[in-house]
């Protein structure tokens, strides 16, 4: 099935990054997973990720742990994995956890940078060249 992108989706995307940018990290609402939900929301106009709920960080583990490995997950969710050197706005970027074992999303805005979050920082922007080479790329064509 393939995937339209509503009229003005790149705009639209821009300005809710520039919103996030200035709130604080809160588990479901602000952390990378539910940022990328709430992004590709507003590119394709409708929910894309079919994920439970949570408000808590022992919540999102649950919930990350009930859907299994990332690639599987965008995969089953109707995403391509791409070469990240392919990446333009409102891609979707998984990256390996640091400590805890949980993935790190991101969510292009442009093809060289992409809207992120995490409990030190909060919601913030970074460069693709940032992006380590473990990092895999999602398309929803």
């Amino acid at each position: 099935m393939e995937m339209i992108r509503v009229p003005n989706w790149s705009s639209k995307l821009v300005a809710f990054a520039e919103v996030q940018r200035k709130k604080n990290f809160e588990w479901g609402e602000t952390d990378c997973g539910s940022l990328i939900r709430k992004g590709l929301k507003l590119v394709f106009g409708k929910p894309i990720l079919d994920v439970d709920e949570y408000s808590n960080e022992r919540e999102a583990e649950k919930v990350m742990k009930k859907l299994g490995d990332a690639s599987s997950f965008f995969e089953s969710q109707g995403a391509v994995n791409e070469l990240l050197s392919r990446a333009s706005g409102g891609d979707v970027v998984v990256r390996p956890g640091v400590d805890d074992g949980l993935p790190r999303l991101g969510l292009f805005l442009y093809p060289d940078a992409l809207l992120t979050s995490d409990p030190e920082y909060g919601p913030h922007v970074i460069k693709a060249y940032e992006l380590k080479r473990q990092a895999l790329l999602y398309k929803f064509v």
